[in-house]
């Protein structure tokens, strides 16, 4: 059931890939915040931006969560012996 479940999702990002390809070509560049300042008003790009950073500034904390934590766990077991 897991691996149908992993061809389905890359049969998805496959073809929105070629989608995407295929619709805009060479235009497409390689940052995806470049591509919308083209496109939309001055407004929209700025809310699109903040809104990237909120997402980056709330999944950095979680990824680094579970590293602190052994680390902090290493040092109280040296200390207390």
């Amino acid at each position: 059931m897991a691996s149908q479940t992993l061809y389905l999702g890359t049969a998805i990002y496959m073809t929105t890939g070629f989608i995407g390809l295929f619709l805009f070509g060479s235009k497409v560049k390689d940052n995806v915040l470049e591509n919308i300042t083209n496109e939309g008003s001055t407004a929209s790009v700025h809310i699109i931006m903040v809104l990237y950073c909120v997402l980056l500034i709330c999944h950095i904390p979680y990824i680094n969560f579970v590293g602190k934590e052994g680390i902090l766990i290493m040092v109280d077991e040296f200390m207390t012996g």
